[in-house]
């Protein structure tokens, strides 16, 4: 059996963006008006509190 080597990037498929510190966005949920940081915060919101709107 061959020695596996130990990688350390991540191949990823998912197109994805990094969000930089140095914005200062604010997302807004459309259901609720809550406020946040990051893009991905408000996604992860709205899938999780406003599911079955």
């Amino acid at each position: 059996m061959a020695d596996r080597e130990e990688v350390d990037d991540v191949i990823s498929d998912f197109p994805f963006q990094e969000e930089s510190e140095d914005t200062e966005e604010i997302y807004v949920c459309e259901v609720c008006e809550q406020e946040f940081d990051t893009q991905r915060g408000r996604n992860i919101h709205r899938g999780q509190a406003h599911r079955s709107e």
